[in-house]
């Protein structure tokens, strides 16, 4: 946590409707700072130096009746189920693309560099907060993934749109996910050990569009 910075957790709902309650919560919060004088911002790097704000957004696939999580299988290794090890790789098959909306604007680059908890490597794990996609503890109705690397200056309805695309087509495409990483990405000795382990960063397509 950076100073001045909070952190508002959301109770989970269907993504319009998260949406929604995302663009009114902005609304709301900088009403409410400049009736009282203040400023407040969700800019994903409104200071250098520190940490930036990021929009983790957690998610999972119910039933239509809401009774049954596709993402859980208490059989498999890592309790997510087939479907949802194809999401989970469709996400990291398609970030480069989809960070164009995820992290849409020039600040969203400086929040995106390593040091500061902001994920920039194409990675998955379980408890490891430098990976891209983190599986939180939790079975059954709680088993979700986070995605840790939109931030909250952008579209709400167009970033859940595009999350939802990337997993699902890797379900369609029957994607498989890499091995979790559950190391310390930022601070692995010698850099190249990246490399060697398939670790890729997660800016590229930011970077062409900043460049031409």
């Amino acid at each position: 946590m950076a100073y001045g910075q909070h952190e508002i957790d959301l109770k989970y709902a269907e993504a319009v409707v998260m949406a929604d309650r995302v663009a009114m919560l902005k609304s709301i919060i900088k009403n409410t700072a400049r009736a009282h004088g203040l400023y407040a911002t969700f800019m994903p790097k409104p200071i250098n130096g520190v940490n930036g704000s990021g929009m983790h957004v957690h998610q999972s696939i119910m039933t239509e009746d809401e009774k049954q999580n596709m993402f859980w299988d208490e059989r498999a290794k890592y309790g997510i189920s087939e479907m949802g090890m194809h999401y989970l790789a469709g996400i990291l098959a398609n970030i480069n693309q989809g960070a164009a909306v995820l992290a849409s604007w020039v600040n969203s680059y400086k929040r995106l560099i390593p040091g500061f908890e902001a994920p920039v490597y194409i990675s998955w794990a379980n408890k490891n907060r430098t990976a891209l996609v983190r599986i939180p503890a939790g079975t059954g109705m709680k088993k979700r993934m986070e995605l840790r690397c939109p931030d909250p200056a952008g579209n709400p309805y167009l970033q859940f749109a595009v999350i939802l695309g990337m997993g699902l087509d890797g379900i369609q495409r029957k994607l498989e996910p890499p091995e979790p990483v559950e190391r310390d990405i930022f601070h692995m000795t010698p850099p190249e050990e990246r490399q060697q382990l398939g670790i890729q960063p997660c800016r590229r397509a930011l970077a062409r569009l900043c460049t031409t």
